[in-house]
């Protein structure tokens, strides 16, 4: 009997602890947006700019020639006499930017908190230590249209959950704030860089026109699906090209492992460029094949641009070979990769 009423009193006791923790004032375990920070519209946010963690990190709206664009960029930050993180482009890494960039923006226009903590001069010192506001150390800085900016002080990470405690400046306001945001931010290219060469689908695409720069051939899908899709020369639609067929199935599995924002023209060859049609001979999008010159040790490099990486991407040195070796095969020597020169340069790589 003494047992059932001493497990029972443990039980009761551990309740207790379970829900003082659960509704601790401090304590946020679901993304349940309780106030507004600023509003906004994502529509009209610039640039996102994140300072924190060892790094700088930009997400920016681009137009080119009426093109609108997600585009980053993120840097290791160094500070100023008075501690304040300045960028040094030395080591940049630019990149396409994949969906969760769209969700950024979201997040940040209108940027809505899990909590308002009241002022910051309402805390005690010792609650602004215990939420890491007493000296944060990230900044989170949102650019809208008109010239508006919006900037936010991020401390310590909410107690029993994975957003961060922050202070808005403008207003000397505290706040638990998302997150998801949290972790989009300091995860930084490696969350938000894209793995895509191109915005369309494979089944999109009716006809390519593969060339190097010596010879061209056209081929058109006749069946399948992404990486299965068969092919055959127009004049010959019902006799499959397997050789063509196995190419773009590499093709269709490349990846960027990294992307170089330029380099010198001299320093690469033009292996080939696919271009892909629709059913309406439309162009959807095509693809530059490089390759780099031999290194130190003869090291093989190889690089693409697409118009959706629109700079420099690097894939496997090992998928790309075979791609290299695919287009001899199907030129059968007389204009692939091996007959390439040097004169096959391009004359500038800078977006």
């Amino acid at each position: 009997m003494k047992s059932v009423v001493g497990h029972g009193t443990l039980l009761i006791v551990a309740l207790i602890v379970a829900w003082s923790t659960w509704t601790r004032d401090e304590s946020v375990s679901m993304e349940e947006f309780q106030t507004t920070v600023w509003t906004a519209d994502a529509e009209a946010v610039d640039s996102v700019t994140y300072a924190g963690g060892g790094r700088y990190l930009v997400v920016t709206r681009r137009n080119e020639d009426g093109d609108r664009y997600l585009w980053g960029w993120q840097v290791e930050t160094a500070l100023d006499s008075t501690g304040t993180p300045i960028p040094t482009r030395r080591d940049t890494s630019y990149f396409p930017v994949n969906a969760e960039a769209e969700d950024l923006l979201e997040l940040v226009a209108p940027l809505q908190a899990l909590r308002d903590l009241g002022t910051l001069e309402s805390l005690s010192p010792e609650r602004r230590s215990e939420y890491g506001l007493d000296t944060p150390e990230d900044t989170l800085v949102v650019h809208l249209s008109r010239g508006r900016e919006e900037r936010m002080f991020l401390g310590g990470v909410v107690f029993g959950g994975s957003g961060r405690y922050a202070v808005a400046p403008a207003t000397g306001r505290a706040y638990a704030i998302s997150g998801l945001l949290s972790e989009i931010l300091e995860s930084g290219l490696g969350r938000l860089r894209s793995h895509d060469l191109h915005a369309f689908q494979l089944d999109e695409v009716a006809r390519v026109v593969l060339t190097t720069p010596r010879s061209e051939q056209i081929r058109v899908r006749t069946g399948g699906f992404g990486a299965t899709s068969t092919w055959a020369a127009p004049e010959t639609p019902a006799r499959v090209d397997a050789t063509f067929g196995n190419f773009m199935s590499r093709v269709v599995g490349l990846r960027p492992l990294a992307f170089v924002n330029a380099l010198p023209a001299d320093s690469l060859e033009l292996l080939a460029t696919l271009e892909y049609q629709d059913d309406d001979d439309d162009l959807l999008g095509a693809m530059e094949f490089f390759r780099g010159r031999d290194g130190e040790g003869g090291d093989r490099s190889y690089y693409l641009r697409t118009e959706f990486t629109r700079i420099l991407a690097q894939p496997s040195v090992a998928q790309a070979e075979r791609i290299a070796e695919d287009l001899d095969q199907l030129f059968r020597g007389a204009g692939g990769p091996q007959a390439a020169g040097p004169t096959d340069s391009m004359e500038s790589l800078t977006p």
